[in-house]
């Protein structure tokens, strides 16, 4: 939106004027995909455990209203991608999903399956993306247990482990 077209035309005055500090193009469309990258796959993390928590707390009208918000945000990160994302993400939210319900078999579907697909298909360390997908379960394991003390930081947690992920997949 406007606050981030702003700390846009911010970041490229500041890049340009202090050269020595912040070396490179701020112009350079990798940039734009890289920054991208990390607002929506924090977005879509943050989106997933509102999503879970819904979920779990019973609320149908919350939960669709996060999970249409959850696709369009894979919209928006589809063409940053390669072939074949949309329907993994798809996969990943909806395994996500059905663990928020108690589904003992999402368990296996996303940190194993949805982590080695991913892996492969952004060409990123397995291990990053497992540890965002176990930071994330814990989330949800915190919303079904009521863990109020330690919830907000496992989400903090689950969100920044995303991070990296899109730094390597620049």
């Amino acid at each position: 939106g406007s606050t981030a077209q702003l700390g846009d035309k911010v970041a490229k005055g500041i890049a340009q004027r202090f050269r020595d500090r912040f070396p490179g193009d701020p112009a350079n469309p990798d940039v734009d995909r890289r920054v991208d990258l990390n607002v929506l796959l924090q977005e879509h993390a943050y989106y997933s455990t509102m999503a879970t928590d819904a979920v779990v707390g019973g609320r149908a009208a919350e939960a669709t209203a996060a999970a249409n918000a959850l696709a369009d945000n894979t919209r928006r990160l589809a063409p940053l991608f390669p072939t074949g994302f949309a329907a993994l993400w798809s996969a990943r939210i909806g395994s996500l999903l059905a663990y928020g319900g108690g589904d003992p078999a999402a368990t296996t579907r996303l940190t194993v399956d949805f982590v080695d697909s991913f892996a492969t298909l952004a060409r990123v360390d397995r291990s990053g993306v497992s540890s965002q997908m176990l930071q994330t379960l814990k989330v949800v394991d915190d919303q079904r247990n009521k863990d109020s003390k330690h919830i907000a930081r496992d989400d903090r947690a689950a969100a920044t482990a995303m991070q990296p992920i899109a730094d390597a997949a620049t």
